[in-house]
């Protein structure tokens, strides 16, 4: 839950495009284990470790923009976000820049979801590359997935967008993979409750082992100009 202790701070100029900024993240440094949403809109992220994790795995040091926030694996450390963040988006964006420090498949870049039946993730290596998965318990499967994965030790920014004319996700932002119709919206999902940046809802996959920075989510679909400019580092 938010720290009512902790001042609210709206998004300034670095945090542009701003409308329909639903939640964002810097990762410049935490309050305690709260990581300052910077939106305006108080949704505070969490610093987190899974079962038997310690709660030493985080370090925030040197990103793309300032600083970025360093995820240890082995600690099983990740960032919970407050429930049902995504559960009114039929259209959205979701934007941020990582670094891998492993090219291990499945790492999760976040995974939003109720459970492992009713969920979506973005993924840097599935069969070939990126991947982008959305499923919901009635059965309803949609994958898509680049040609390539994120380079290792480099931070690249990266983009998901999901809404009216389907789902695309970008790297650097250049376009790598689309499909379309979107079958299910993040809003089909329902007021997920596990929502992680770094962690899988499968118990079988690997914390991400790498840094986040910059971290957006929007209720609309940005424009291909707007990923360009988040892409610049602007």
């Amino acid at each position: 839950a938010p720290d009512s202790t902790l001042p609210s701070v709206e998004a300034g100029p670095e945090a542009l495009p701003t409308q329909g900024l639903v939640a964002y993240y810097p990762c410049e440094s935490a309050y305690q284990s709260v990581l300052p949403d910077r939106s305006g809109n108080k949704r505070n992220a969490t610093l987190a470790n899974g079962a038997g994790g310690t709660p030493v795995g985080f370090t925030f040091a040197s990103g793309r923009v300032g600083n970025g926030v360093r995820l240890n694996p082995t600690d099983k450390a990740y960032l919970s976000l407050p429930k049902g963040i995504v559960s009114q988006l039929s259209q959205m964006t979701i934007a941020t820049w990582v670094k891998m420090n492993a090219g291990t498949a499945f790492q999760r870049i976040f995974d939003f979801g109720l459970d492992t039946n009713t969920f979506m993730y973005l993924t840097n290596l599935a069969s070939s590359g990126v991947r982008f998965r959305i499923s919901h318990s009635n059965g309803t499967d949609q994958r898509v997935e680049a040609a390539s994965a994120l380079p290792v030790g480099t931070w690249t920014h990266v983009t998901l967008t999901l809404g009216n004319d389907g789902i695309a996700i970008f790297v650097d932002g250049n376009r790598v993979a689309q499909q379309a119709p979107a079958t299910l919206r993040a809003s089909d999902l329902g007021d997920t409750d596990s929502n992680f940046l770094g962690r899988s809802q499968f118990a079988a996959d690997p914390y991400l082992d790498g840094a986040l920075d910059e971290f957006r989510i929007y209720d609309r679909v940005l424009s291909a100009s707007e990923i360009k400019d988040l892409a610049s580092g602007r």
